[in-house]
């Protein structure tokens, strides 16, 4: 992965820390053993929120090199509980 997202990460003993979206991937796939087997890490996601950070449907699209208009993929501004 190629992505430089930093996410604030609590864990259930009250500890918390920020994480690049790589640190967290690459713990996720540590998780599967020899035989392609997943251990299950997120039972659920039970509650989230946006920031003011959070992108808007108005200010989501940037221009593309041929000048047509894309969507911005980020999950910057939102926070998950899981």
């Amino acid at each position: 992965l190629l992505d430089t997202s930093e996410y604030y990460v609590e864990f259930e003993d009250g500890s918390s820390d920020h994480f690049t979206a790589n640190i967290i991937a690459e713990n996720v796939f540590s998780q599967v053993d020899e035989e392609g087997r997943e251990h299950l890490l997120v039972e659920e996601i039970v509650g989230h929120r946006k920031t003011d950070a959070a992108l808007t449907r108005e200010n989501c699209w940037i221009p593309s090199r041929n000048g047509q208009q894309r969507m911005r993929r980020t999950s910057k501004g939102w926070m998950f509980l899981v």
